[in-house]
């Protein structure tokens, strides 16, 4: 039983592990609607309220028993409950910080975590009691703390700069707080082995809960993301106190960390339009146009391009990043923003392949998409004069007849 036992854990951790599970990237506060936190509290519930009719036949069924375990009871463990009171401490801790680390992990990856610490810390409260406490052996061990534990240690490194309160404790970081609970944990973990577990409460449940928790988050990598939420905080007050280098220096620090963010670099660059440092702004801009049309991220890109255009006196960019940019720009449906990116490939690299195909859509984005169809016919017909052997001079010469037989 041991065995199976653990080899349901290391297929929950191999599951939780594994790349493909998608990392949610959580910018602060909670933007997706809890549905499995919420869904283990409807549960929790139901369970609690089918189980009154049942007595203490339902606990010694579906309860954990130390002295004699069972592979099934090592999860429903986690979703009965003694009593009204039991029931709703557990549930009110797991929803206060349920929602934000299923938030910070995503649905799946943080059913996985809930259920594999459920199954860690029962197990580990089985083996201690089996070694250190007999008598507590044979008592039927219930309730959600374990897994809400392993949730706790999530929480601790994920939000450890968050400031939560804790009873009459005025508000302090949740490495803070969460340490305080731990120690009062470890204290009574202790005392309880020395009553011979005398108190019914699976203090050791909550311990390995929560160090499971706490190791699991490493290989998650969630101290990466409460690294990059703290560092944009201080970035953002930095900017808001108008210390403009120190701003600079925290989201430095956050791109050498995340290169592919292009939001970053946009950010940047209006740090440095502000210190008035067109050279690094332009760097920056140029970065960020880079990054989000490899994204395909149009809206972005044209936002980008808009703020550089405002905002330095010339900009600059290569052959392939303008074609990208003019691109997104129309698919953005920005098209004036698209006409400036085709005119600049035009001019800035004139009879080149890239200028001579930069024209063709210039004219067409005139004709097509401004409604101007005499300065598309000028355009077409300097395309002919530049490039009369062009692959596309039939077309062009289709276009203007095409627009003069429609005049």
């Amino acid at each position: 039983m041991l065995l199976l036992a653990l080899l349901l854990l290391i297929a929950l951790l191999v599951l939780l592990l594994t790349p493909i599970l998608p990392m949610r990237r959580r910018q602060g506060g909670v933007a997706n609607f809890p549905f499995v936190t919420v869904g283990l509290l409807v549960l929790n519930t139901l369970i609690f309220l089918g189980s009154l009719s049942s007595g203490e036949e339902f606990v010694r069924q579906w309860g954990l028993t130390p002295s004699h375990l069972q592979l099934v009871p090592l999860v429903s463990y986690a979703f009965l409950h003694a009593d009204i009171f039991h029931l709703l401490g557990n549930m009110i801790t797991l929803y206060v910080i349920g929602v934000h680390v299923e938030e910070a992990l995503g649905n799946l990856p943080y059913l996985l975590a809930y259920l594999a610490g459920a199954l860690l810390s029962g197990l580990a409260h089985a083996l201690l009691c089996n070694l250190l406490s007999p008598a507590a052996a044979s008592v039927p061990l219930i309730g959600a703390s374990g897994a809400i534990f392993s949730v706790l240690g999530l929480f601790a490194v994920r939000f450890w700069r968050t400031r939560v309160r804790l009873f009459w404790i005025p508000a302090v970081p949740a490495s803070v707080a969460v340490g305080i609970v731990m120690v009062l944990q470890c204290f009574l973990a202790i005392r309880s082995f020395v009553t011979d577990g005398s108190d019914q409460v699976a203090y050791t449940a909550h311990l390995s809960g929560f160090l499971f928790g706490f190791a699991l988050a490493f290989p998650l990598k969630v101290l990466e993301q409460s690294a990059r939420e703290y560092g944009i905080e201080d970035a953002e007050k930095a900017l808001a106190n108008g210390d403009l280098p120190t701003a600079l220096r925290y989201y430095r620090e956050l791109l050498v960390r995340t290169p592919t963010d292009g939001g970053l670099a946009h950010t940047l660059a209006l740090v440095h339009v502000r210190l008035g440092e067109q050279d690094a702004a332009h760097r920056y801009f140029t970065e960020a146009l880079d990054l989000f049309s490899k994204q395909g991220n149009a809206a972005a890109v044209a936002r980008v391009y808009s703020d550089a255009q405002r905002n330095l006196l010339k900009v600059s960019l290569p052959v392939r990043l303008l074609q990208r940019v003019a691109s997104a720009c129309e698919d953005a449906q920005q098209y004036e923003l698209a006409r400036q990116a085709l005119a600049d490939l035009c001019q800035n690299f004139p009879h080149t392949a890239d200028a001579e195909l930069g024209m063709l859509k210039l004219g067409k984005l005139h004709l097509l998409k401004l409604g101007q169809p005499q300065i598309a016919l000028g355009i077409f017909a300097e395309f002919l004069r530049l490039y009369p052997s062009s692959e596309w001079a039939n077309h062009v010469r289709g276009l203007i007849t095409e627009n003069q037989n429609a005049s």
